[in-house]
């Protein structure tokens, strides 16, 4: 996940609370009407400003929201391509050990098979051994 600075969080957080308090100066002014309206249209090329400048701030955040989103995006689109090329690899090496498998049990099968030997012909020998060393 990507670390988002300090200086982005305090600013997101004043991106988006300039417009809220904007949208609530006038939801109480329209509250009372008459003093307040009267003050605010005297403001009026004050408030086209604060409004113009809400505009912007407002279409900067979206637009930062935007391309955090495709940045997201594509950086998911890499992981799944990097996730697909490894389980290509984890299939071939896995269908690599099965072929060689077959070829080891296919070699295996073409070797005559060698019936052990019985255990008294050691036995026999090292009796053998015993009676050949000088006391």
């Amino acid at each position: 996940m990507a670390k988002v600075s300090k200086v982005w969080k305090v600013s997101r957080v004043v991106i988006f609370a300039l417009p809220a308090l904007y949208l609530a100066g006038l939801f109480v002014a329209s509250l009372n009407p008459g003093k307040i309206f009267d003050y605010i249209f005297s403001l009026l090329d004050v408030l086209h400003y604060i409004t113009g400048a809400g505009l912007a701030i407002y279409l900067i955040a979206l637009g930062v929201w935007l391309y955090e989103i495709l940045k997201h995006k594509r950086r998911y689109r890499h992981l799944e391509n990097e996730n697909l090329r490894i389980k290509a690899v984890v299939y071939d090496r896995q269908q690599e050990e099965e072929r060689l498998d077959q070829e080891i049990k296919a070699f295996e099968a073409s070797l005559p098979e060698v019936k052990a030997a019985p255990d008294n012909n050691i036995e026999a020998s090292s009796s053998k051994d015993s009676s050949d060393t000088p006391s």
